[in-house]
């Protein structure tokens, strides 16, 4: 298997640019950051904004299925 030459590096920004939103880019690049002690936590990443949709849908769920929110 042969992987193909790379000529020029992209940033993350330029590569994904009107195929993934702010809010992802963001993610992506917090997520890659060579420095270790930079780079988000499994915790952290799980409290990024990127993830706030899943949280309240979850929670919406969670509640619903609980009684908590009669329909």
């Amino acid at each position: 298997m042969k992987f193909p030459e790379i000529h020029t590096l992209d940033s993350i920004d330029k590569r994904y640019l009107g195929k993934a939103s702010p809010r992802a880019i963001n993610f992506m690049k917090q997520l890659l950051r060579m420095n270790p002690a930079e780079r988000l936590t499994a915790v952290d990443a799980l409290k990024h904004p990127y993830f706030d949709g899943v949280r309240e849908e979850d929670l919406m769920r969670k509640l619903s299925s609980n009684n908590y929110i009669r329909n």
